[in-house]
């Protein structure tokens, strides 16, 4: 009884000094490695939902800009302008004001003035200054809608007149 009480009390030292704390190590980790997971989860869905909503928020002022530009052509000589394209441009210039960045608006608005300015004494303003006014307002949604990189200028936008 002796033999098998010994062998019995180093089998249970055995397991005391050797298994159980290797084991409780690695629940250990096994817990801290769960915890980091769902740490990087909600980080990585935090991400993803400030992602989205900056993706809403780009295609919502893509469509304002692709209004803008339809709109704008009030402005341009040779065109007529009817009651229904002018609130057109009201709508669109109004939802520019809610979610156009500072430099779209601050294009937009340099361009109406000027706009009133040779509506109100007609040809105050030389065409080619109108035009570039109007192309800083296409390039600067252009940068907005993510063409950082752009090389292309103002002098570069074409008026096409066909007919």
């Amino acid at each position: 009884m002796d033999w098998l009480t010994l062998l019995t009390a180093i089998a249970v030292s055995l397991l005391l000094n050797k298994f159980l704390p290797a084991y409780f190590s690695e629940k250990g980790k096994n817990t801290a490695t769960k915890e980091d997971i769902e740490e990087i989860t909600q980080k990585v869905e935090k991400i993803k939902s400030s992602l989205s909503k900056e993706e809403k928020i780009l295609e919502k002022r893509r469509l304002i800009y692709e209004q803008i530009v339809s709109s704008l052509r009030i402005f341009i000589s040779g065109h007529g302008v009817s009651d229904e394209q002018k609130e057109k441009f009201y709508e669109a210039y109004a939802a520019a004001w809610l979610w156009a960045p500072d430099e779209v608006l601050s294009n937009l608005n340099i361009f109406i003035e000027h706009q009133i300015q040779n509506t109100s004494v007609y040809g105050t303003l030389p065409q080619e200054i109108l035009k570039k006014l109007y192309a800083n307002v296409i390039l600067e949604m252009r940068k907005d809608v993510g063409f950082n990189d752009t090389n292309i200028k103002p002098e570069n936008y074409v008026f096409a007149k066909i007919g």
